[in-house]
């Protein structure tokens, strides 16, 4: 019954749609731009939490995916979700989410940070 005054709160229910839009836009933005510092290719994502991105110049000769997510693991502290375990065709995707509750740009900036 709660959730039925919440619901019905029309002004509430507004707010809250625009504000977590508003905060995904900004974190996407964030991420976007931590990216492009690296020259990491972002697909755009379609109403999700999380995007695709192209890792796949960062791939060494010979270097498999997973030794490239192990790198950004132990090196950068960064767990992202690979490719391969999304059954993706191409060598160097990676998964990577981006809605957080809170903070979400300060969040991408230090995960650019950690990249470059």
């Amino acid at each position: 019954f709660a959730l039925t005054g919440v619901f019905t709160d029309h002004d509430f229910v507004s707010w809250y749609i625009e504000e977590n839009r508003r905060r995904l836009w900004e974190t996407y933005q964030a991420l976007q731009d931590a990216l492009d510092l690296i020259q990491v290719p972002l697909f755009p994502s379609q109403g999700a939490i999380f995007a695709w991105a192209d890792f796949s110049a960062q791939l060494l000769d010979g270097q498999s995916e997973k030794e490239l997510w192990m790198e950004l693991f132990n090196d950068a502290k960064i767990a992202l979700t690979s490719g391969e375990s999304c059954i993706s065709s191409k060598p160097g995707m990676f998964r990577i989410v981006y809605g957080w509750p809170e903070g979400g740009p300060v969040a991408m900036k230090e995960f650019g940070h950690r990249l470059d």
